[in-house]
């Protein structure tokens, strides 16, 4: 029997899968608890539903996080109540999946007591995409787009529901609920000046006074409307339950997903490093919250990336990447916490003195899953306070092992990260699966599911090391290293993984005869051009190759991807292909299908393997990689002949979300590996 087909396999993959992660952290307004809500890595489902859970801890006391929802609902986006004595959350609890409200839960003594209840429409059927309690107290602030007309259902019901670009876009506004009578406002229409604000909103952030938010929005809920035609930043004033105005301060070049008001009055947001671009660094920056407003970059984006920014009181903490390091740091630039792990999630808030500084922190590493942890300015001890991991906490996969080489063009510095399952670096080459990072603009560094759907700690487990692959285009090292992505993909991205591995080798770490390559997404991409170059730049090569919903044509991606107009074409070195001349060809240096058939032609005169075995793992509904890139590779593999499995998850979007194909994903990648690099010892 295979390995990979064992009960024991089985059980440790599902019990991975199984796995509550934190995701969204609230240091309550007193600084004493964490509230926070968890989801199985990454959001996927293990039914029917997507689930999330709520929890509160305790801050400075060890174990002391209980669960204080069934976990049957998706119970999502937790907040305080700005005086603590109540929380607020998203749920599905009337419908799961289809319906969701907004619920508040009181607290006494800091415990929730009674039942949550609903503060808005239970029969609401569109995402309530965000929310914030105001100030004082007395409202909350949420986006939801308006319920879908009987007009529009009669029309699907009767099969004539066809679809006009430009017609009935589903655009988010922004709402205010009085929390003591339930009485809703909708802030949408025409305002009291008789001007129109129909737009798409993105983010909201009360201002102090509680009679005036500031709002960030787009013509419309395209997904690609953002980076196509930016963005707006309006102040909403309410002059009283239904009378308001909107005043344009601000225009931005790019998507803003979240906004806060600083205590000095100015409004703060993440944004790309030129500012318009996705894929270059990240900064955070901020601007006065009036009319002609000037842009200033606060920190972060030239030797590190912004991930996340958070309010403490109206003082921002900001979250970086920097190199293999996560910092937060008091804007702009004092370090209150460094750890060489990866942080999945934070918030601060201050006790009430004012002087004493909560930090919570979810946070992992190669042996230990996703915890939430407290720690103080008055004292730098990491505090667990949950127990997720419990049944993975005596346990050890392997090691943690970064290193950096040179470029092969001498320019930059790279960062690897070599995993073994032994405790220390072993005395023999290893077999090795190169894992590549999708994105670009992505960073693998030191945490439990160091890539995704728990491949790392499954190989590991099954005796095989895994390299990851911090290439040009990468976060962590701010503008410029991430900016080469804009140069072009699939030259310095495809040559740095290719030289990381060389040094891996060189280190005696990885072993040349017993490699295995693989990635999703932009990984995937990298993963099939390492096939068609393989043994192009050193003299070994990969014995087989996994890529998982990986680009193989540039040109045919800004025709068919989600984002194949906007952030597709800022990848390709030559543009888009409707902007181009008809001779132009540049964009096949980013397409692996324009290569099948120099590799072929190079295999036959050198009489010997170029593209390895490749197993093609496929989501058939992924609308940001679309189907018809793996099914390209499979038919030119299948014109010559070579050996490929293809796979395809169906209902599956782009990051897959159902936890039967993850645990198949996961298997069937270990039994590529023992066929194509051999069995671990």
């Amino acid at each position: 029997m295979s390995e990979t087909s064992q009960p024991e396999s089985r059980k440790l993959i599902e019990d991975l899968c199984s796995l509550q992660v934190p995701s969204v952290l609230q240091v309550s307004p007193n600084a004493r608890q964490v509230l926070y809500s968890t989801t199985l890595q990454n959001g996927h489902k293990k039914g029917k539903h997507v689930v999330s859970t709520l929890w509160l801890a305790d801050a400075g006391i060890a174990d002391s996080s209980r669960q204080i929802a069934s976990g049957e609902f998706n119970d999502h986006l937790p907040r305080w109540h700005p005086e603590s004595h109540s929380i607020a959350f998203v749920s599905d609890r009337a419908k799961a999946g289809e319906q969701w409200a907004i619920y508040l839960w009181n607290l006494r003594d800091g415990v929730p007591y009674g039942e949550p209840y609903a503060i808005t429409d239970v029969h609401n059927e569109r995402q309530i995409a965000a929310f914030e309690f105001s100030p004082d107290g007395k409202s909350i602030a949420y986006l939801c787009a308006d319920a879908e007309t009987s007009e529009h259902k009669a029309r699907k019901e009767s099969g004539e529901d066809w679809q006009v670009w430009g017609q009935e876009w589903a655009n988010a506004h922004l709402n205010v609920v009085n929390i003591e009578t339930k009485e809703t406002f909708r802030h949408a229409g025409e305002d009291a000046h008789g001007h129109k604000f129909n737009d798409h909103v993105t983010a909201l952030s009360w201002g102090h006074d509680s009679l005036s938010l500031a709002v960030v929005h787009t013509r419309t809920s395209h997904i690609e409307e953002p980076f196509l035609t930016g963005s707006q930043v309006s102040l909403i004033k309410l002059w009283s339950d239904d009378c308001w105005s909107a005043e344009s301060i601000l225009d931005l070049p790019t998507a803003v997903l979240k906004v806060i008001w600083g205590s000095d009055d100015k409004l703060y947001f993440i944004g790309g490093v030129p500012l318009d671009k996705t894929c270059g660094g990240t900064a955070v920056y901020s601007f006065p919250a009036r009319a002609g407003a000037e842009l200033s970059r606060v920190a972060f984006g030239i030797e590190d990336d912004a991930k996340q920014v958070a309010s403490a009181g109206g003082a921002l903490i900001g979250h970086a990447e920097r190199g293999l390091h996560d910092v937060l740091v008091m804007l702009p630039g004092r370090v209150l916490h460094s750890q060489a792990k990866c942080i999945k999630a934070f918030d601060a808030g201050f006790r009430d003195d004012g002087e004493e500084l909560i930090l919570a922190i979810a946070t992992s590493d190669v042996n230990t899953p996703n915890e939430v942890y407290s720690t103080s300015s008055a004292n730098s001890e990491m505090i667990c306070l949950s127990n997720h991991g419990r049944s993975f906490r005596d346990r050890s996969f392997g090691s943690y092992n970064p290193f950096s080489c040179s470029s092969l063009d001498k320019e930059v510095d790279l960062d690897g990260v070599f995993l073994t399952p032994s405790r220390s670096l072993p005395a023999a080459p290893q077999r090795t699966v190169i894992l590549i990072h999708g994105g670009p603009a992505m960073r693998n560094s030191n945490e439990f599911d160091t890539y995704l759907f728990y491949w790392t700690p499954f190989l590991l487990h099954h005796g095989y090391s895994v390299l990851l692959t911090n290439y040009r285009g990468s976060t962590g090292k701010g503008e410029k290293f991430a900016s080469y992505s804009l140069k072009g993909v699939g030259r310095y991205d495809w040559e740095d993984v290719v030289t990381i591995t060389n040094h891996a080798i060189n280190l005696k770490y990885a072993d040349q005869d017993r490699l295995l390559v693989g990635g999703i997404s932009q990984g995937g991409f990298l993963t099939n051009l390492c096939a068609t170059r393989n043994g192009s730049l050193f003299p070994w090569k990969f014995r087989a190759a996994v890529p998982l919903n990986g680009i193989t044509d540039a040109d045919t991606m800004s025709l068919t991807s989600d984002l194949g107009a906007s952030i597709e074409t800022e990848l390709d070195i030559a543009g888009s292909p409707w902007t181009l001349s008809k001779s132009d060809t540049r964009n096949r240096q980013a397409s692996a299908i324009w290569e099948m058939g120099e590799a072929m032609r190079r295999s036959k005169t050198e009489k010997a393997m170029i593209l390895p075995p490749m197993l093609i793992m496929q989501s058939e509904k992924d609308e940001r990689c679309p189907i018809e890139q793996g099914v390209g590779m499979r038919r030119a593999l299948s014109h010559y002949g070579l050996p490929f499995e293809f796979v395809v998850y169906p209902r599956q979007p782009h990051l897959l979300i159902e936890q039967k194909f993850w645990i198949d994903m996961a298997e069937r990648l270990v039994r590529w590996c023992e066929l194509h690099i051999g069995p671990a010892a």
